[in-house]
This record gives structure tokens, C-alpha cells and sequence, in this order.
């Protein structure tokens, strides 16, 4: 039995990237999947949430793309 597992792969160039290169790989490539991952816990959560809580819904709903900016500047290459 095959097992297709799809490969998630982010690079970052330019000029704001911290490293001797300008190049980044691994940060955003955990960045991205962090922000899956995240958004696999928070938007259902967040969709119960918002039924009482309006603006906690939303910020629950927007924090897997606060993750993935979190991750990708901690993981400078």
C-alpha cells in the first residue's frame, strides 16, 4: 500500500531575510505548517466560540495566521 503524503515546501528570498544568504527555507516551511495545524484546532473552536463571543471568535479564527508569522520570523533561515 502506497502512502501519498504531499510535500509542503515554503523558500523566502529578499533582502529582509537575517541570514548571510537572504535565502529562508525551514522558517516558513514550519510557519506554513504551523498555520495548518493551527487552523485544524482553532477555526472550528473559534466557529463555537463566536456564537457567544463575537470578538473572541474572531481572534481565535485569525490566530493560526499570527502562528505562522510567529514561527517564521523566530527560524531566520
Amino acid at each position: 500500500m502506497d502512502l501519498w503524503i504531499p510535500w509542503i515546501f515554503c523558500i523566502q528570498c529578499g533582502s529582509q531575510v537575517r541570514n548571510p544568504c537572504h535565502v529562508a527555507c525551514v522558517g516558513p516551511t514550519l510557519g506554513a505548517l504551523s498555520c495548518l495545524v493551527g487552523a485544524l484546532v482553532c477555526w472550528p473552536t473559534g466557529a463555537c466560540v463566536y456564537c457567544c463571543n463575537h470578538q473572541r471568535g474572531r481572534d481565535m479564527m485569525g490566530r493560526p495566521v499570527e502562528m505562522n508569522s510567529e514561527v517564521t520570523n523566530a527560524i531566520p533561515f
